[in-house]
């Protein structure tokens, strides 16, 4: 185990109605959180833990040849929850590895929740684009409300899969 714990383990206390003072089932807990948390980062398509990250892509005007709408490329990067606090850049080029010149921000946009940047189509068609950037969560505090809620409402699920005292003999 290891990395950032995205919900507290009191926090799944209460909502369990376990004992705050109860310490011995602190790891066990840990590791359920753990487990709801690897559960909703395979949900959302995206690691949640902070990292930095680089990611091409190569912007094929004949396979999207009609299929531009509103004359944007949409990118969907590696990994979701994008820091705008860290140095985020997209640059282009004519190769993979000559991706050199910045792009301007009023040529892209970019939702930060969910990792997609939208890129425009006739200015970069056929060219390279290479996006610099880091994602994921430093504390507990920078996690959206709604996936805190996710991750604590799936914690209790972890603990029923793993119980095998609690299962229908008819089942």
């Amino acid at each position: 185990m290891g990395g950032l714990l995205l919900i507290s383990v009191d926090d799944v206390k209460q909502r369990m109605a376990i004992n705050p003072e109860l310490k011995a089932v602190d790891s066990a807990i840990e590791s359920a959180i753990y487990a709801a948390q690897l559960r909703m980062e395979s949900e959302y398509g995206s690691s949640f833990q902070y990292k930095q990250n680089t990611d091409y892509f190569f912007l094929d005007s004949e396979s999207f040849n009609g299929v531009s709408i509103g004359s944007v490329f949409r990118l969907m990067l590696r990994n979701a929850f994008i820091s705008l606090t860290d140095p985020f850049e997209v640059k282009c080029g004519e190769n993979w590895n000559s991706c050199t010149t910045p792009v301007p921000s009023s040529l892209y946009s970019l939702d930060t929740e969910r990792g997609i940047l939208r890129v425009d189509f006739d200015t970069y068609k056929d060219m390279y684009i290479r996006v610099d950037y880091y994602s994921g969560f430093q504390s507990q505090a920078d996690v959206p409300d709604w996936l805190a809620e996710a991750i604590l409402s799936y914690t209790p699920v972890v603990f029923n899969i793993g119980q095998t005292t609690n299962r229908n003999q008819e089942a």
